[in-house]
């Protein structure tokens, strides 16, 4: 961990509120967009997850150590499918940014991938459901 971690005690689920928030947004715009039309609670959550979500949910800690273990080549894997693709989506994105702008430090890659907009929300399908019927009880 750097030292910069180390001080700051940057921590995994730093921006859950955030991802939570935009999770049930996301889950409400699918519920909306079926109208009337009967759609579950779970294929909403599964749904959901497979939307485009606003950033990563991680901090600048988080991601520079995921960061590291690529340079480093080391595993990257997960016994969660979903984070493992978080880990395959950090990855894609810090080589094509170091192949197109090799001058940049892997501080400011770091900096450039979350601030960006990330494919999907990195939870199981699972974890969606629980999360989203625990959001239906507070967020109303």
């Amino acid at each position: 961990m750097s030292e910069f971690c180390k001080k700051y005690q940057c921590m995994p689920l730093f921006f859950k509120k955030e991802r939570d928030s935009d999770f049930y947004n996301s889950c409400e715009d699918i519920r909306r967009a079926y109208g009337g039309e009967y759609i579950s609670t779970s294929e909403i959550a599964r749904l959901a997850v497979r939307s485009q979500a606003k950033s990563f949910y991680l901090s600048y800690c988080r991601c520079y150590n995921i960061i590291r273990l690529i340079k480093n080549e080391e595993k990257l894997s997960s016994r969660s499918k979903a984070k493992t693709a978080l880990y395959e989506e950090i990855k894609r994105r810090y080589l094509q940014i170091k192949e197109e702008k090799p001058a940049l430090k892997d501080s400011d890659i770091v900096c450039i991938i979350i601030k960006e907009e990330a494919p999907r929300f990195y939870i199981t399908d699972v974890s969606a459901e629980i999360l989203y019927y625990k959001l239906l009880k507070t967020m109303k």
